[in-house]
């Protein structure tokens, strides 16, 4: 039954590249769009080569599938990122909690902590301003990913206890926090700026 749902996931695969070179006519005509036409084709090739070496002319096993392989993958990282936590699994759990409630919330506010924030970093540094119609996304979209500065803590907190460096637990849990929401903040300018 596995190798089934591999097979379907590999033809599923190489009919949406399919359709993408036929369906997608939104993306411009530039040398981006075709390099990444030509990454998708190559894929689509090796994928082709996986369902006729594997399913059809039997010649390789059905471990060496690409999506075999991708699945082993993700379930080789679950089972590290699993064994990782474990030791601090209640204060991880009850940092997601907190990150939770604070998104619901900030959604039953309609995003206003995460509007305040764009408003304070736009009136402090010279960038691009988020006005209009671009302002309740933007907030939104800040007010939804901040709260994970606290897993995020956490997880860089027990790192450096689990490796021995007891002495940089402080500034690893504030700096990781910090640098998430940076990023958080200032993806929204480069997602939501207004463009001149």
């Amino acid at each position: 039954m596995k190798y089934i749902l591999i097979l379907i996931a590999n033809a599923l695969f190489i009919l949406y590249s399919i359709m993408f070179f036929v369906d997608h006519k939104f993306v411009p005509e530039g040398t981006g769009a075709r390099i990444r036409n030509i990454l998708l084709l190559c894929a689509a090739l090796y994928v082709s080569y996986n369902v006729v070496s594997i399913y059809i002319l039997k010649k390789e096993q059905q471990q060496s599938g690409l999506i075999y392989k991708v699945a082993s993958s993700v379930k080789h990282s679950a089972m590290n990122t699993h064994e990782f936590i474990q030791p601090f699994q209640e204060e991880f759990i009850t940092s997601l909690i907190i990150a939770a409630v604070i998104i619901g919330i900030s959604i039953l506010i309609l995003g206003m902590p995460g509007g305040l924030i764009v408003e304070v970093v736009q009136n402090i540094l010279p960038l691009k301003k988020i006005e209009g119609d671009n302002m309740w996304p933007a907030a939104l979209y800040v007010s939804f990913f901040w709260p994970f500065c606290f897993p995020i803590a956490v997880l860089t907190k027990n790192y450096f206890i689990q490796h021995g460096c007891t002495g940089y637990v402080i500034a690893g849990l504030s700096v990781s926090g910090t640098i998430w929401v940076v990023a958080v903040v200032s993806s929204s300018f480069v997602l939501f700026a207004n463009k001149k």
